[in-house]
């Protein structure tokens, strides 16, 4: 019950004063607005996007390229026409460079479908598209794209088929679907976790002090990340709905013991006995959580690096918000006994249920470990480009279309022969035009384009065959013919590019293994591959950074949970008891990825670290209430039941706010953010299936192991 005489304390209308104070400076100081661009996987200082620059030093490299593919009949001369129209028309957009198609480049359609150089650039699959190559300007990416789509969308015809792709024009996508997640998550998250309140805790006051407490954590994380330069990214989009979970798992605690406390007999101060009893947990709670997104750190994928820094800032203020903003509501309200409402009668009856058939859920939670371990081999860490999209999109639609036409995900190699020999000469002409073709031959490579062609396409022009090859190349140096000799050769011709566009509709391994299929191809043909390069090399490098983060990050957090574990309980039994409680959680979930078939991309992929830090929030709060409850209890099974009795409502509805919350990913067009919300509501519930079942279940037979030692005087031990 609420007492009529202050409805709110003073300092709690200074924290309101305060919070419209911090929303201002955020607002006018933070850009909310997704950052997403070609480079978004990695950080300046990892060694492949070190590769990537090395690249750009030895070539004039055009890679910010949009490719519009014009479905239709190319012998139709109405559709050679509709191309030239719409090729002039985007070349006159400002931040194009260039643009090459059927009526820019080649003399004309003959000529492109002859020319191993133009079919390979313009000419799609079995001669039923071209394509239209826009060069951007790398300073103007964003600002086109939504030029070039009115463009494209005014000359879509009967005749013109046209859909855009290309690697700008997807990272524009991304950023603008996450945009509008972002927007939706937070007010769906806003109002599905009002609901939850008021039906919990039938108390205006604790709904005003929640969302107070909760806006305050997620508006300081990202003023704090800015001033550590932390963009909102692909993952850093889904922060503010992770921070207001965070916090809001503290509230619950701190009102469920503030309660608790209430209904004692001597219930004099019963926030500050709920503060003291909730803190010392919640403060390690947020210490295992702050590692778990540090360990992020030293994973060099970009996303994840900078969902490291924001949730480890985040974990801190979200402790801060809980026990600095929120009791300052709280004391508001008298300190009277709190009736049982109708949820928590309804949970105290599901509590009976479950805990007759803790049976069941011992064997059910045994099986589904077992199978996850055969379920990790089947993890997909290097899903593709269609991943990203939902399938019948059209984005996704133009993608399939433009990759079986030539490919749709960039590669480089840059070459060199092993015996130190130039390319400038006919003997390794001969040769690098052996290996384009069985580039070509490769069921990964859709399109290749490379100095050989250039170099024949030079020497059949007019007049070309009176030219040596150098000094043709030295010709296509000139500004004249847009200096296209330096995209593919180096000044001193020792270093040649092949350009590729590989083919994801039809893989069926993983980008590493293709890249080194490529590389030893290079290798059968007396060239070394320098560098491998490109967005397809970028992705293969970061499938290993998934993998490797999955692996070490979260051995290292569990790890680290088990020394917690022995601080807080003094025991190595239950330490060791939380421990195998806790990892049952990432390999039931990641297990049962594996086994549907789920990509798991670098979105999803701190899914489980987000269940497992709600798993051990748990467990140590059930720490902290069995060493309160230890005295009152006569043996170990009965302490825990006790246990598990008193802290199964927090640790309820936690779960289920938590499920309400991230289920709101669902509504998500992005299906990234979608596998991440429904990975984390299942991680979830098995975490706290571990916290309540698991976790007693081992302390206590770890507990009869000990005695039955002790007994035999096999073991010695002080109680």
């Amino acid at each position: 019950m609420e007492s009529k005489r202050h409805w709110l304390t003073k300092e709690a209308f200074v924290f309101i004063a305060l919070t419209a104070v911090v929303f201002v400076t955020m607002v006018n100081t933070v850009d909310l607005t997704p950052r997403v661009d070609e480079n978004f996987f990695f950080s300046s200082d990892d060694p492949h996007f070190q590769s990537e620059r090395k690249i750009s030093k030895l070539f004039a490299r055009k890679d910010a390229q949009i490719i519009v593919s014009a479905g239709g009949n190319i012998q139709d001369p109405q559709y050679y026409n509709e191309v030239r129209l719409l090729s002039d028309e985007l070349a006159g957009l400002k931040g194009i460079s260039g643009v090459k198609s059927l009526t820019h480049g080649p003399k004309g359609l003959r000529h492109a479908i002859r020319s191993p150089l133009w079919r390979s650039i313009l000419i799609g699959e079995n001669k039923q598209s071209t394509n239209i190559v826009l060069f951007l300007k790398e300073s103007s990416t964003r600002k086109i794209i939504p030029k070039i789509e009115q463009v494209v969308a005014k000359a879509n015809s009967n005749t013109l088929n046209l859909r855009i792709s290309g690697v700008p024009y997807i990272t524009v996508l991304i950023q603008r679907k996450l945009a509008d997640d972002m927007l939706l998550f937070t007010s769906l998250a806003i109002i599905i976790f009002s609901l939850v309140i008021v039906a919990v805790f039938r108390s205006l006051r604790i709904l005003i002090a929640t969302h107070i407490a909760s806006l305050n954590a997620c508006m300081l994380t990202l003023l704090a990340g800015n001033l550590f330069h932390v963009k909102i990214g692909m993952l850093t989009a889904n922060l503010i709905t992770i921070v207001f979970v965070l916090t809001l798992s503290h509230i619950i605690f701190i009102t469920f013991n503030w309660k608790r406390f209430s209904r004692e007999e001597n219930s004099g101060n019963c926030l500050g006995k709920a503060l003291s009893f909730t803190f010392i947990p919640s403060f390690w709670s947020m210490a295992t959580t702050f590692l778990g997104f540090i360990s992020l750190l030293w994973v060099p994928a970009k996303p994840l690096r900078e969902l490291g820094i924001s949730g480890a800032i985040g974990t801190v203020f979200a402790l801060v918000a809980a026990y600095a903003i929120f009791p300052s509501f709280l004391r508001a309200l008298a300190c009277k006994p709190m009736p049982e409402n109708v949820i928590e009668k309804s949970e105290n009856t599901l509590y009976v249920a479950v805990k007759n058939k803790r049976g069941f859920i011992y064997i059910g939670m045994a099986l589904l470990c077992l199978s996850g371990f055969f379920g990790l081999k089947k993890l997909d860490t290097d899903p593709s480009l269609f991943a990203y999209f939902k399938e019948n999109s059209e984005i996704a639609k133009g993608l399939r279309f433009i990759d079986r036409s030539g490919g749709s995900s960039p590669m480089v190699v840059v070459i060199k022969t092993q015996t130190g020999e130039k390319l400038n000469t006919t003997r390794s002409y001969q040769k690098m035009l052996s290996l384009q073709k069985s580039l070509e031959e490769h069921q990964a490579v859709g399109m290749v384009v490379s100095l050989p062609l250039l170099m024949g396409e030079a020497k059949s022009s007019s007049f070309g065959f009176l030219f040596s090859w150098e000094k043709l190349l030295t010709i296509l140096e000139k500004p004249a013919h847009g200096e296209i000799a330096k995209s593919f050769v180096t000044k001193d011709r020792q270093h040649g590019l092949f350009i590729m566009r590989m083919r994801e509709s039809t893989r069926h391994q993983s980008r590493p293994e293709i890249i080194d299929e490529i590389k030893q191809i290079v290798q059968n043909h007396d060239f070394q591959p320098e560098i491998v390069g490109g967005v397809y090399a970028l992705q293969g490098h970061l499938s290993k950074l998934v993998a490797k983060s999955l692996i070490v990050g979260l051995g290292r957090l569990i790890v680290f949970f088990c020394f917690v574990g022995l601080i807080i309980s003094y025991s190595f039994c239950i330490s060791l008891a939380m421990t195998i409680s806790i990892a049952f959680v990432p390999i039931i979930v990641l297990g049962t990825i594996g086994h549907l078939g789920i990509p798991l991309d670098v979105i999803s992929t701190p899914a489980t670290n987000v269940a497992i830090a709600m798993g051990i929030d748990s467990m140590i709060h059930m720490v902290r209430m069995r060493r309160a409850l230890n005295a009152t209890c006569d043996s170990s099974i009965q302490v825990w039941d006790e246990v598990v009795k008193h802290i199964w409502p927090p640790v309820v509805t936690t779960m289920a706010i938590i499920a309400l919350g991230f289920s709101i990913f669902a509504f998500s067009h992005f299906p990234p953010t979608q596998r991440f919300g429904v990975a984390i509501v299942f991680g979830s519930v098995i975490a706290v299936l571990s916290s309540l079942f698991l976790m007693p279940f081992f302390a206590r037979l770890g507990s009869n192991l000990i005695n039955k030692l002790n007994q035999k005087q096999w073991f010695y031990s002080d109680k």
